[in-house]
């Protein structure tokens, strides 16, 4: 049985597939989105599917914090943990303001992100 449903949206190749497998091998069920459209697809053809999204900050075309507003307007209670390597106090402060369930900075301890994705899984599951 998996521990949760993730939908994982990094522009980076090599950081998406890494995350990808450190999640899997915890038990979560990560589908992997290259970049916002992908992104968009999974979530409008997966619908209330995901108990949490994970999101880069810095991505083209649009911001993890779009990605954040736009998640936390559809579906309010799926979490959302945004990352970035580009991080300041003021950026974190908006993100958890908008609904962010947490603020991570790269270069990631798998430690910490499984502990943060653990509790923000079960954060998502007592909300239903």
């Amino acid at each position: 049985m998996t521990r949760g449903n993730i939908l994982l949206v990094d522009d980076d190749p090599g950081f998406l597939t890494a995350l990808t497998k450190t999640l899997a091998k915890h038990g979560y069920m990560v589908t992997g989105a290259p970049n916002v459209a992908d992104a968009i697809v999974e979530i409008q053809n997966r619908k209330q599917d995901f108990n949490l999204v994970i999101t880069d900050l810095s991505m083209p075309m649009i911001s993890g914090l779009a990605i954040l507003s736009a998640i936390k307007t559809a579906f309010p209670r799926v979490q959302v943990i945004v990352i970035t390597a580009f991080g300041d106090d003021a950026t974190q402060t908006k993100a958890i303001q908008q609904g962010a369930f947490a603020f991570i900075n790269k270069p990631l301890d798998a430690e910490e992100i499984l502990a943060v994705v653990e509790r923000a899984v079960a954060a998502e599951k007592e909300l239903t």
